[in-house]
């Protein structure tokens, strides 16, 4: 459905179609949805009110990228109910536009990102980004791709977990009910997908593209204390939790993550081709001769 023909009579429409029932707007969306960065939300329930369901449109349906987005969602959200994990609202219904496979292993996978990439600076619509430098990037993969990890599972990885998506119970336990906005959500290969919280990967200020400037000593201990976690549970369980440690104690891991990131995040991109793909690389002060 695209956003330029939404009214109330055809989201009831959908809605009705998709419960089999006579439905009525909720929480006021009929006039003001929900909005977020990407997409626009409508709740609706029953009219018993037995069952509910929310309509999440994008913004922008002539994006070329919304298909792909909306397929890869679809794809997510259809694993998690067949997997039965708790706390995701079933998905009824998916109207993807297009239709973009990932590649199945690690290296297809990171290869293809950069290489829509390539296809977006070729056609001048990656903003701030040239054809060269993302060949830079790609030109790094025989470095941090890990063979050996090539074919492991693909994991869930949310990619927008904050306290905004995070739906807690009403009373003095709140206990966690829901995880909602799966919008950034990626099967990620368990490579790319071993990395550490936000807060402590280096990210750069606003506009600063000094990833070294946040390695501070604070950073480096709360870094270890964590790694040590999951070392822990590591040397517990083995399998899967054994290679997501192996990933993040690389001595590389800081510049690894933020080379693969680049390939998703502009911004990324800009601060890694300032800086040479060597976010951490130390330059020597100029040595100054004493005349005599």
């Amino acid at each position: 459905m695209k956003s330029s023909t939404l009214n109330s009579k055809s989201i009831l429409t959908v809605a009705e179609s998709l419960l089999d029932s006579a439905c009525h707007f909720t929480l006021g969306t009929e006039t003001a949805p929900f909005a977020g960065g990407e997409y626009i939300i409508y709740s609706l329930e029953s009219e018993s009110k037995s069952r509910s369901i929310c309509l999440r449109i994008p913004r922008d349906s002539t994006n070329p990228h919304v298909g792909f987005l909306v397929a890869q969602e679809a794809g997510v959200r259809r694993r998690i109910d067949a997997a039965r994990i708790p706390l995701f609202q079933p998905l009824l219904f998916a109207d993807p536009t297009a239709d973009n496979e990932l590649g199945e292993t690690a290296l297809n996978w990171i290869t293809s990102k950069i290489n829509r990439k390539i296809v977006r600076a070729k056609a001048n619509t990656l903003p701030g980004g040239t054809v060269a430098e993302c060949e830079d990037q790609k030109n790094l993969v025989a470095e941090y791709w890990i063979p050996e990890l090539d074919t492991a599972p693909h994991v869930l990885v949310h990619g927008d977990l904050s306290g905004n998506n995070i739906i807690v119970a009403d009373d003095d336990t709140f206990a966690v009910k829901s995880i909602i906005d799966l919008g950034w959500a990626e099967l990620v290969p368990l490579q790319f997908a071993a990395v550490y919280p936000r807060f402590l990967t280096h990210e750069p200020d606003d506009g600063a593209v000094k990833f070294a400037s946040r390695d501070t000593e604070q950073m480096r201990e709360d870094r270890t204390f964590y790694l040590q976690c999951i070392q822990g549970r590591a040397t517990r369980e083995g399998g899967i939790a054994l290679d997501y440690y192996r990933v993040l104690e690389r001595e590389d891991e800081p510049s690894r993550y933020w080379w693969f990131t680049a390939a998703s995040r502009i911004g990324i991109h800009k601060a890694m081709v300032s800086c040479g793909w060597a976010p951490f690389s130390i330059t020597k002060e100029p040595e100054i001769e004493e005349r005599p």
